[in-house]
Parts: structure tokens; sequence; C-alpha cells
């Protein structure tokens, strides 16, 4: 890429995100660095989406690579009990992707319509394989950690667990049936639960789902020092069910090992508004689960691998 394509391009996807600039940012694009004016306690994280690693460019459109990267930056935030201010995007371009950049801006810009964090900044550079990392940063009064769950707190989750994990396994495994279209758009474009984080700031704790029900609850129960006990029929999802019967794959290996949902689960003394109970903290260590008739298992803390 020319140094005047290079500036071309910037050009252009600072007038995808013109009109965007959200409150307490002085300074967005145009400029050597972003310049935020805020109060409260700052939260920052950053996500990376690499082809070959977190998806496959022939599985989704340029709109969908945006749209993912941001969303999965900015699940983090939320998941934090925070809410997201402004991110800053940083492209790699193979040879063969410049066009897309332009799309790959759109999809980030639809994801920050609906999530928040619109780009106010950010980076583009070539390389052998596409690329984006997304920085967010949000703001909140007291962050939830991953560390505050007590034994006799109950574990609530907000958003679907195993969709996305469907849609993925059907791409990968190349199965073409109508009746898994919406899991697949779960995969390509996730919806964060954004309106239940409000209630976050009554949670002991919290963690997003990227890598899986039983691997992500696993680093909270760990970091806070607890077990847990899952309930089976509180996992149950009919229409997750429904779509994978038949296939090779099992509804619960979906829901506890799957990934991608960026659902929020959640430790609180008392129930919240918009989550599902589907467990309780215990003094006992590991993870286990309860089925209909009774019995318990331990469940492996295991999840969503990022590559293929």
């Amino acid at each position: 890429m020319s140094a005047r394509d290079e500036f071309a391009l910037i050009a252009a996807l600072q007038r995808v995100h013109m009109g965007t600039t959200p409150p307490g940012v002085e300074v967005g694009i145009g400029d050597d660095a972003a310049v935020l004016a805020l109060g409260d306690r700052l939260v920052w994280t950053v996500d990376a989406q690499v082809d070959h690693v977190h998806f496959e460019r022939g599985w989704l459109d340029a709109e969908d690579i945006g749209f993912r990267a941001h969303a999965a930056a900015t699940s983090d935030i939320y998941a934090m009990g925070a809410s997201p201010v402004a991110s800053l995007a940083s492209y790699v371009l193979p040879h063969d992707a410049g066009a897309l950049a332009e799309a790959i801006a759109e999809g980030s810009r639809r994801s920050a319509d609906r999530h928040g964090a619109h780009v106010v900044g950010g980076n583009l550079s070539s390389g052998t394989e596409l690329s984006i990392t997304t920085t967010v940063l949000g703001r909140c009064q007291r962050p939830i950690l991953r560390s505050g769950a007590r034994p006799g707190d109950g574990l609530y989750v907000a958003g679907p667990l195993g969709h996305a994990a469907l849609g993925f396994r059907v791409l990968r495994d190349d199965l073409r049936d109508a009746r898994f279209d919406p899991f697949v758009a779960r995969w390509r474009r996730p919806l964060l639960p954004i309106t239940t984080v409000h209630v976050l700031t009554n949670a002991h704790a919290a963690i997003d789902v990227s890598d899986g029900l039983a691997q992500d609850l696993g680093h909270l129960l760990t970091a806070s020092g607890v077990g847990a006990d899952l309930e089976a029929s509180s996992l149950h999802d009919d229409e997750l069910v429904r779509a994978s019967h038949g296939t090779p794959y099992a509804w619960l290996d979906l829901v506890l090992h799957g990934g991608e949902d960026y659902a929020i689960v959640c430790a609180s003394p008392s129930p919240l508004g918009g989550f599902t109970r589907i467990g309780t903290c215990t003094e006992a260590p590991g993870l286990r689960l309860r089925g209909s008739s009774g019995h318990v298992s331990v469940v492996a803390p295991q999840g969503h691998a990022h590559r293929f």
C-alpha cells in the first residue's frame, strides 16, 4: 500500500465514523491521538480478531468482521459493570484486503451504534494476515471484578449460551440448513446483553462468556476462591435443543464448552433483572452439574479454542 493509498484510506475510514464522537471526547480521529475528559474510574480492554485464528473470511462478510471485532472487545467493558465510552481500531491489512477496510469500519460502527464505544482513532498497517485490534475505554464508579464471589451467592447469566458455538460449528463443518441461520447470525454479529448491565452494580463478581461457560466461570471461581453447583434444568434451551437435534453437537456441550456467545455470568446475593439463575457458589472448590435426576457430575473447565 502506497503512502497516498494509505492516507486516502484513512480519510475514507474517518468519513465512516464522522459524527459519532461521544460525550467526553474532546479530540477524535484526525490528530496524533484522541483526547478524552472523563471522571469516574476508567476501564480499558483490548481484543484482537485475526483471520485463520478467530474467523475465516469465507464465513462472513467484511461488515461482519468489523462488527465481531468491536463487539468482542466491548463485551469485556460490560462485564466489568462499566459503560463504554470510546474505542480505537488498528487494522493490519494484507495486500488483497485494502478494499475491505471501509466495510470493516462500517461493521464496527454498526456495533458501536448498538453497544456504544464509537471509534475515535486507530492505526493502519499491512501484513500477511487480516487482523483487527480494538481497544475500548469504559467508565464506572465501581468495577465488578472476577474475585468477589462468595459462598451462597447465586450464579446468574444474561444472554443465550451455546448459540454462537452452534453457529461456529456448522460453518466450520459446512452444514447447510436454514434452521442454523439464527445461530450463524449470532456468531457473525454478537449482540451483547446491554439492557441488563446497569443491574450489575449489585453483583459481587462477573465475567463475560467468550470461551465457554465452564471455562470462563472457572476463571471467576478461581479468582474468588469458591466453587459452584450448576443446575442442568436452568441451562436447558428449547431453541438450541431443537436446532442441534440430529447433529454431532450435544446441546449441553455447546452450553458448557462452546464459546463466543459474549453473555455475562455473575455471582450475586440476590436476583438481578434480566438475568437467569443457573446455580450457586459453594465453599467446596470445583464446578459441578446437577442433572434432572439429581445426579451430580464434575464439569471440566474446558472451552473454546481460538484456532482451527
